[in-house]
């Protein structure tokens, strides 16, 4: 337990240092890949359009 509260804890510090507008937890599937791969590709793709 102490290793997730820590863990926690940094990646609060690193939000807050990087000042992100959202935080997302990835199970690191590949489906999850996949899907963030299209998803990031769309928007640099209307970007350029």
């Amino acid at each position: 337990m102490l290793k997730t509260r820590k863990m926690l804890l940094w990646v609060g510090e690193m939000a807050k240092l990087c000042q992100t507008d959202f935080n997302y937890w990835g199970n690191g599937s590949e489906a999850e890949y996949n899907q963030i791969t299209n998803e990031l590709v769309r928007k640099v793709y209307l970007k350029i359009k």
